[in-house]
């Protein structure tokens, strides 16, 4: 991290944006701890480390955004990526507070179906398969376009976000929670 404040000066917004599905048939028994292990690692971890090594440039700066993408639903079938993001949300709630008096804002934001190519070309691959989603799920009747997520992101990374911290936000059109692997 000390080579992104000799080159940057300092990181002042940071966006957790990694992660990935992780579904199993943990009844018959392929979830294994390397499997559940792998998935914190991406959906959890990650965010944690790159968050904790940019919090003393942004403590020393008296400001910072950290905007993390979390997961909008649970699953039907065990997807090690839901716990994995539960837990990163709750970890972010709690340094919200922690980091708050040092003018850091910390937030979370649970997106639903979203135009990406992972959910249009590998989840949702067919107009069909992506009306049957929309319609058993999606009160909105559409998946959100990523422009209508970043107008969130935008918003929290600005000034006039300064007292909102500690929340988790859906930008999902309605989904219902208990979605369809």
């Amino acid at each position: 991290m000390a080579s992104l404040e000799r080159l940057f000066g300092g990181v002042d917004i940071l966006v957790n944006n990694a992660g990935g599905s992780r579904p199993r048939d943990a009844a018959a028994g392929d979830a294994d701890d390397a499997w559940w292990d792998e998935a914190f690692a991406l959906n959890f971890t990650s965010a944690r480390r790159i968050t904790e090594g940019l919090l003393p440039g942004m403590k020393s700066a008296g400001w910072g955004r950290i905007i993390t993408l979390t997961g909008a639903m649970t699953q039907r079938r065990i997807n090690a990526a839901s716990p994995a993001k539960a837990a990163l949300w709750s970890w972010s709630r709690s340094l919200s507070a922690e980091v708050a008096a040092h003018g850091i804002t910390v937030n979370c934001i649970a997106p639903g179906r979203i135009s990406t190519p992972q959910i249009v070309n590998r989840l949702f691959p067919t107009e069909a398969a992506r009306k049957a989603e929309i319609d058993a799920s999606i009160p909105m009747g559409r998946f959100g376009e990523p422009e209508e997520l970043a107008a969130l992101v935008a918003f929290l990374a600005s000034e006039p976000a300064g007292y909102i911290t500690g929340t988790q936000i859906p930008v999902d059109g309605g989904m219902i929670r208990m979605a369809m692997p």
